[in-house]
């Protein structure tokens, strides 16, 4: 591949990977989080994958070269819906079991871990990404990748088209956040955090929950869940109980910090 072809594929990477990471980043704004070591790690993830997978993409077209104007689009489309989510998994597995993969390696040799460690540890980060990284790709941000995907990929006089879909696919979102803010959103994330309780309540019991773990969580309840966080989980099945509603929050379509959980004593 000449140096012109290289050039060429960072540049539309890039510009996938920016593209990636500012609807990410819209994403967490319209959700309500505020800028976090978690967050920032989220968008980070995704511009990477954007990079690698619009230089993959672009370097692939090449090698099937002549490549018309309509599987340019089409891979385009591929890319942004199925690739990069795709690389950003991969990158999520390595951070998030890296560690624990280069431990079995060093300790089991290199079968073992092939046939143990590696499977069940990516089993382990599916599920994880699936949880987590739902809430940042629906409803909208995968169609908007996907669109972005089409215009770094496309053909010069295709993109004005593909970049007038990208841009209403982001305005889409951008005109979300503010309408996250009204007092109807605050009561519809309440009113599915209250259901999210109530059946996690169920299903797991009250064993082990203390009575002033309830009776704060009741009044945050009661408040329309804008009172700040006070409910401090101190034994094993308050904890177990906080990290169940953190995550069936965020399935919810809430921020991981709606919930009321923090110890300040």
């Amino acid at each position: 591949m000449s140096a012109g072809a290289l050039g060429s594929a960072l540049a539309r990477g890039l510009a996938l990977a920016l593209a990636a990471a500012a609807i990410v980043g819209l994403r967490i704004l319209e959700r309500g989080e505020a800028l976090s070591p978690r967050t920032t790690l989220v968008v980070a993830l995704f511009g990477a994958a954007g990079l690698v997978a619009g230089v993959a993409a672009t370097i692939l077209l090449r090698l099937l070269e002549p490549a018309s104007a309509r599987r340019r689009v089409a891979v385009g489309a591929l890319v942004g819906l199925v690739l990069l989510p795709g690389v950003a998994f991969v990158l999520f597995a390595i951070d998030r079991n890296g560690v624990e993969v280069v431990r079995s390696f060093r300790q089991d040799g290199l079968v073992s871990t092939l046939r143990h460690a590696l499977i069940g540890l990516t089993i382990d980060a599916a599920g994880a990404f699936a949880v987590t990284a739902r809430p940042y790709l629906l409803p909208w941000p995968l169609a908007a990748m996907g669109a972005c995907a089409m215009l770094a990929l496309a053909p010069a006089r295709r993109t004005a088209a593909i970049a007038v879909l990208a841009a209403a696919c982001l305005v889409a979102g951008t005109d979300r956040p503010a309408r996250a803010q009204d007092d109807d959103w605050t009561r519809e994330k309440c009113r599915r955090y209250t259901a999210a309780w109530a059946e996690a309540t169920r299903r797991l019991g009250t064993e082990g929950i203390s009575a002033q773990f309830v009776a704060r969580h009741d009044a945050f309840l009661a408040s329309g869940c804008t009172a700040p966080a006070d409910v401090c989980p101190r034994s094993e099945a308050e904890l177990a109980l906080a990290n169940v509603m953190v995550i069936l929050a965020m399935n919810a379509g809430t921020a991981s910090t709606f919930p009321p959980f923090a110890c300040r004593d």
